[in-house]
């Protein structure tokens, strides 16, 4: 069964788009096809290709269109994970992407945002956990996003190996996130 929603913003989200051009879509398919229109045929938007890394797909996709085009995109992955001697089931989320011509205008935070609201409601998860390269770690603490300083090991198929990117983690409500290694025990997202 395929599950569709979408939200039409009834509010404007910024001061040069009015309320009925943009639209927000959570699907459960979103194709490489998709994704490289959205890059603007980057084939590597994210830079992350020289990790060589296996990554786990998205089962949601919070798509945000501006007159039926899509402008930007963040997915989601259900996971528990190990932290110390705790489990977590977070949110990943993974594979945010605003198309180069409409950067700066606030899709990017749009689409996180709608993707934190759909992890709580949806997934009922308290924390979101993502992969991102260093120099993008200050664009995900303005969103209130947070480092985690502890090591973070993810599965491949050569073994488990130390996450050779920034990991970050965001709390829904009131709950902190524990302290201790990560052990994701998959591909991360």
């Amino acid at each position: 069964m395929r599950a569709e929603w979408v939200l039409f913003i009834v509010l404007g989200w910024g001061c040069d788009l009015r309320p009925d051009q943009i639209e927000i879509r959570i699907v459960e398919n979103y194709s490489a096809q998709d994704r490289l229109s959205l890059a603007g045929g980057d084939d590597d938007p994210s830079q992350t290709a020289s990790y060589h890394l296996q990554w786990q797909p998205k089962t949601q996709h919070v798509l945000i269109l501006e007159n039926g085009i899509a402008v930007a995109h963040a997915g989601l992955v259900k996971q528990t994970v190990a932290v110390g001697e705790h489990f977590v089931t977070v949110a990943g989320v993974g594979g945010v992407l605003t198309r180069p011509d409409c950067r700066g205008r606030g899709f990017g935070q749009m689409a996180m945002q709608k993707a934190e609201e759909f992890a709580q409601q949806c997934l009922m998860t308290s924390f979101g956990m993502l992969f991102c390269r260093a120099e993008m770690c200050a664009w995900y603490e303005q969103l209130g996003w947070s480092r985690i300083s502890e090591p973070v090991w993810i599965d491949q198929t050569e073994g488990i190996i130390q996450a050779p990117l920034a990991v970050m983690t965001k709390a829904f409500g009131e709950e902190r996130w524990p302290s201790g290694e990560v052990r994701l025990g998959c591909f991360p997202w």
